[in-house]
């Protein structure tokens, strides 16, 4: 396959079924983003190209909500907090 290369990224052309280009679009049109930035980012997430890795604090708050250990924010207090600010 014949790719060119610019500004470090490279153009390629592919062939898909016409019902798969269809919800592709649609898809992309859904999140605003052109059907290129679309497939782009869905490969990137798919390959975990960025190799996106949590640090100490997320991965501290993702083991308290497996765990269903969240605390519970008391609204009403939270309002006058807020107001008092």
């Amino acid at each position: 396959m014949n790719t060119i290369t610019t500004n470090g990224k490279s153009a390629m052309a592919f062939r898909f079924r016409n019902d798969l280009v269809g919800v592709i679009k649609d898809k992309a049109k859904k999140e605003n983003r052109s059907v290129n930035n679309f497939l782009e980012n869905l490969l990137v997430n798919y390959f975990n190209v960025d190799e996106k890795i949590p640090n100490d604090i997320t991965l501290a708050a993702m083991e308290e909500a497996k765990r269903d250990d969240l605390e519970t924010l008391d609204l009403e207090n939270f309002r006058e907090w807020a107001k008092s600010l």
